[in-house]
């Protein structure tokens, strides 16, 4: 049983690793800032990045909501832990980390 339970978590690190090692590649790939490279390789979340960008850093929200109010409109992306990003125009204007 012991050996069971070895052998899947360690089928489950390697799927793991191989996950994190894809990202980290897709993310080199892009044509972006070293900066935006960089906070998205620790999953930190800046201003300015995007929609993708933010999915590729904290992966896809918990919650969105939508605002309007006349000609503005807004996207918050909720996640676990209270973070928390708002888009206009599909860029990240507010972070909560």
């Amino acid at each position: 049983m012991r050996k069971v339970r070895e052998d899947e978590l360690k089928r489950l690190e390697d799927e793991h690793r191989r996950a994190e090692e894809t990202r980290i590649q897709q993310i080199d790939a892009q044509d972006w800032s070293e900066e935006i490279k960089s906070a998205l390789k620790k999953r930190v979340v800046l201003v300015g990045m995007t929609l993708e960008q933010v999915k590729m850093a904290w992966g896809r929200p918990d919650d969105i909501r939508m605002y309007q109010s006349g000609n503005y409109f807004s996207v918050t992306y909720y996640y676990s832990g209270g973070r928390s990003v708002t888009f206009v125009n599909n860029v990240a204007q507010t972070v909560f980390q």
